[in-house]
């Protein structure tokens, strides 16, 4: 904070120094000016107005000696005064330099005093000019002899009698400014370049059209495109046919004073410039047409940011609005003026936002066509967060032959450079149009406003508002600071929470313009790394679910900060924070950017334990991302950094994962072999809990290989041996775990007393995803039983809750059962909807269930292309549960297709694979299948044999609709054939 505050009393020093150097120019420009000039030949308006900028000339002197006093840094309590005093020292400058330009505005010293000289010649013979007579002309001729050096003053500067004539005035004090040097009021066109915004163009003419008065504030930053879109409402055919020529342009941006405002709008309204309350004959011109008129206030910032004047601007846009036929639109940075005065339409126009993506795409690719292909555009069209003026600019330098991707890597390193033009005004560049609202008095009197603003620029997620002051505790009002940004529109808000973001331009710039000192930078870290530590939980804790949360909220600004923290601010702190904060990631979006100089930073801290942490975690990241060799290669490093240290226990912890990679592999006896040693070397340290998390990997492993019952035997061991040891965890594991295997081999109600007791134990814990799993089993075990509704309610639910836990992937695994349900229930279209959101999200295989879902809906030959697809994965991981049930689908296609010697040889292949893996509903499937084969065939013995079978089998599975299907079959027997059948 002391850097930012020692830059605010040098800028101070610099911009006393500038005001001096102008107040010594002008007053040169005077005396060389009245050099040989006799004082009988100076009227004596110009006398009175010499002397009234003169003595606004010695007023700043004294300010000047006051703030030179102030910023004296020869002595340490100088500085320090000067340090108390920068704010105070700021708003006199601003107050001098305003002084100064209004002086000037007043008395355009050098031209206004050479035109005096020659009118002061001629004074007699015009005095009908100074009196209001209407043609100076006349008397010009009358004395054509003797003022021939006026008439060639007047043509050397191009103006009529009648701009002498407000010359006069405004040197005397009743104008400010030739009429000839105004803004041009035509209205603009319609910008040829013009994209994404035509429907809020055709909202605002849909307001504007009311058969009453309204008032509207088109707001938002500089380079949004606020004037465009209003031109455009100008423009637009039901805008003209209902104004005609009733509509009015007043272009603000050099009302610069109260009087100049006032002369623009006399000028939009052809007010003469004699007149001596120009507001009040607006108000008469309008109030004699009782027809609609449309006036549109363009840059309206300028005028209300005058200093000490925006009262009166204020009176002057109220006297206006008041006028009942007349609809107002304003064009401004910030919010809308006067609101405790005025009443603005309700409700109120929301502030222009950025462009679409696509609208902003198909502005660049008007301006460079051949941009269109690159793979870079639409990053490049992100990286300016789709800001109008920023993407025409980019797009006129990419039109002049680089490529999109060659302008992003440019743009990252030069930013808004890249778009500046120099000698631009704010049409043409970014950097003045973003300078042009940091030199606004509201910032220069509020420097904290630019302190927020750089703090604000580097955090891309933005900043809640609630967060501010903790973030740097040294901002001693940053709700004051909040409000100056927003009403400069130097930051936007999000959300229902109103997240302050700054668009990307802006903070390219202040970044580069208006960097962040050390000191506060540190204060960021700290707030974050803290943040990091406090959100830190292990996905069994059960405030998992919330840190996740509150991680999400701050993500973005979580990864750079902490980046910048650990190539900038090295410590142990922000190691353990990146190492939490990757945690997080590895669960929900595993990226290894912040973990990786995490490992970096440990190695230069020489911390064993934490390069030990990151590479195992960096190591977990890449498994989950499927990249097997790299996490290999980390894991083994991290193996080798614990041993090397002697840390026999840390190193124990690499095994299980390197286990899941052999298991990814499809690689079950290696993966089991690595689950084992690491069982061995818990069990010699004397981890029992260690050893235990080993015997589940195995069961698992089991599993998978569909050798169920030594699974079953396993899990059953694990389970005493967690009772024993009282925890809680790894018991509702086991209990969740034998309860699927249950379920697997259709002891449905075993199962379901198994997955209650898990989901129990699981909620006593708040373990989210532990209770996910459990409904998700309890809903195969009421689809196992053929109970749609219940599978039905149970699977939202369980889809509900992985979401909430942060796991996506398993959401979307678990939906595949509420596809099995529409099905089963004729929903086929409920069906394909969820298929398709499961499309395309890794870790996620739905071609079993789009090929069922196929032969459902009689389209056999899809149905066998996607089960067979399902077919070669199962078979290529190595799932022989799935492997059977494919064979076995493909079996009943066959059947329905009439190929029975096919049917038969799949059917029972299936059923063999269930046999041995103990899956009774799978055999019983088969066996009606085959026993309906056999009816086909008329061979009713077998059938009835096979039939009964699969219908004892259901029964005792409770699996009713399957039950009554096989009873039904069994119907079909001929009566001559069951008593055959019947006989021994």
């Amino acid at each position: 904070m002391f850097t930012f505050l020692w830059q605010a009393v040098q800028s101070n020093v610099e911009n006393a120094a500038l005001l001096a150097d102008r107040v010594n120019a002008i007053m040169l420009v005077i005396l060389t000016s009245l050099q040989g000039i006799g004082e009988k030949d100076v009227p004596n308006d110009l006398k009175t107005s010499v002397s009234r900028l003169t003595r606004d000339l010695r007023a700043i002197e004294i300010d000047m000696q006051r703030i030179k006093k102030r910023t004296d840094t020869s002595h340490i309590s100088s500085i320090f005064k000067a340090t108390l005093k920068y704010g105070d020292n700021a708003a006199l400058i601003t107050k001098c330099v305003g002084r100064l330009d209004w002086a000037m505005q007043l008395f355009q010293v050098e031209a206004r005093i050479q035109d005096s000289v020659r009118l002061a010649q001629v004074a007699t013979t015009v005095e009908e000019v100074r009196v209001g007579v209407q043609s100076v002309q006349m008397d010009a001729r009358s004395t054509r002899i003797g003022v021939q050096q006026v008439q060639e003053g007047v043509r050397d500067i191009s103006v009529d009698v009648k701009d002498i004539q407000a010359l006069v005035h405004e040197i005397t004090g009743r104008a400010t400014r030739p009429e000839a040097s105004l803004p041009s009021i035509i209205i603009p066109p319609k910008p040829e370049l013009f994209y994404g915004r035509d429907n809020v163009v055709e909202d605002i003419v849909l307001k504007i059209l009311a058969p009453f008065a309204t008032r509207y504030g088109v707001l938002g930053p500089g380079g949004i495109g606020k004037t465009s879109v209003v031109s455009a409402v100008m423009q637009h055919p039901d805008t003209a046919r209902h104004f005609e020529s009733r509509r009015y342009w007043a272009p603000c941006e050099q009302a610069s004073s109260i009087e100049l405002l006032h002369a623009i709008l006399a000028k939009v309204f052809q007010i003469q410039d004699g007149s001596s309350d120009r507001v009040k004959a607006i108000l008469s011109r309008l109030e004699s047409d009782t027809r609609q008129h449309l006036i549109v206030l363009d840059n309206f910032e300028t005028p209300w940011d005058i200093e000490g004047h925006q009262s009166d601007v204020l009176d002057t846009l109220c006297a206006i609005s008041a006028v009942s036929n007349l609809t107002i639109l304003i064009t401004m940075r910030g919010s809308l003026p006067g609101t405790t005065r005025m009443k603005w339409t309700k409700p109120e126009l929301l502030p222009l936002a950025a462009l679409l993506p696509d609208a902003a795409r198909e502005l660049f690719t008007q301006v460079s066509p051949e941009s269109g292909d690159d793979r870079n555009l639409d990053s490049l069209l992100a990286a300016l967060d789709y800001m109008p003026l920023a993407v025409t600019l980019m797009a006129k330098v990419g039109s002049e032959g680089e490529t999109p991707t060659e302008l992003l890597e440019r743009w990252r390193s030069e930013g808004t450079d890249l778009i500046h033009e120099e000698g631009g005004d704010r049409r043409t560049s970014v950097n003045k149009s973003i300078e042009l609202s940091l030199q606004s008095n509201l910032m220069r009197n509020n420097p904290e406003a630019l302190v927020l603003l750089s703090i604000l620029s580097v955090l891309p997620g933005g900043a809640r508002p609630d967060i501010i002051s903790g973030l740097v505790p040294s901002i001693s009002r940053p709700s004051k600071a909040r409000a100056v940004l927003l009403r400069a529109s130097l930051v936007y808000t999000v959300g229902a929470t109103h997240i302050l973001r700054v668009l990307s331009p802006i903070s390219s710039y202040i970044t580069r313009r208006h960097p962040l000192p050390p000191e506060l930078w540190r204060s960021i870290h700290d707030f974050y790394i803290k943040y990091s530590q406090e959100h830190a939980s292990d996905s069994r804790n059960p405030s998992f679910p919330n840190d996740i949360q509150a991680l999400a909220l701050e993500e973005a600004n979580l990864e750079e900060v902490l980046l910048h923290a650990l190539q900038h601010d090295l410590s142990i702190q922000a190691v353990k924070a990146s190492y939490y904060f990757s945690y997080y990631l590895y669960w929900t979006t595993p990226r290894s950017n912040i973990i990786m100089a995490a490992v970096t930073a440990s190695e230069s801290l020489e911390s064993y334990y934490w390069l030990f942490c990151s590479l195992q975690l960096l190591g977990d990241i890449n498994y989950k991302q499927n990249q097997y060799n790299a996490a290999e290669e980390y894991l083994n490093r991290a193996r080798e950094v614990a041993l090397s240290a002697g840390d026999e226990s840390l190193a124990a912890h690499c095994f299980k994962s390197l286990g899941d990679i052999e298991r990814s592999r499809n690689q079950y006896d290696e993966a089991r072999k690595m689950y084992k040693e690491r069982r061995q070397a818990y069990s010699r340290l004397g981890d029992t809990v260690g050893a235990l998390l080993c015997v589940l990997n195995i069961a698992e492993v089991d599993a998978i290989q569909g050798q169920f019952h030594v699974a079953r035997s396993t899990y059953q061991e694990a389970l005493g041996q967690s009772q024993q040891l009282g925890n809680s965890y790894h018991v509702a594991c086991c209990q969740s775990e034998l309860a699927h295997i249950d379920c697997v081999q259709g002891y449905y109600d075993s199962a379901r007393t198994g997955a209650g007791e898990g989901l129990q134990g699981f909620d006593r814990l708040s373990y989210v995803s532990g209770g996910a799993r459990c409904l998700t089993y309890s809903s195969e075990i009421d689809l196992g039983q053929e109970r749609y509704d219940d599978a039905r309610v149970i699977a939202e639910r369980a889809c509900q809750e992985w979401e909430r836990s942060g796991d996506h992937t398993s959401a979307i695994n678990c939906s595949l059962n509420l596809v099995m349900v529409a099905m089963e229930q004729a929903r086929y279209k409920d069906a394909r909807t969820l298929l398709d959101e499961a499309e395309g999200v890794e870790g996620v295989d739905s071609s079993l269930c789009w090929g069922k879902l196929y032969h459902r809906l009689g389209q056999f030959a899809d149905a066998k292309s996607a089960i067979q697809k399902a077919h070669s994965r199962f078979e290529r991981i190595g799932c022989p549960q799935h492997i059977a049930e494919c064979v076995r689908c493909l079996g009943d296609i066959d059947l329905m297709e009439g190929r029975l010697d096919d049917a038969r040889g799949a059917l029972e292949e299936a059923q063999r694979e269930f046999k041995r893996m103990g899956m009774r509903k799978g055999i019983a499937s088969c066996l009606m299948s085959l026993g309906e084969i056999n009816l086909k065939e008329g061979r009713y013995g077998e059938a009835r044999t096979n039939l009964e079978q699969a219908r004892r089998m259901f029964a005792e599975m409770s699996a009713m609709v399957s039950l009554a299907r096989c009873v039904s079959l069994l119907g079909d027997i001929p009566p001559s054939a069951r008593k055959v059948a019947a006989e021994p």
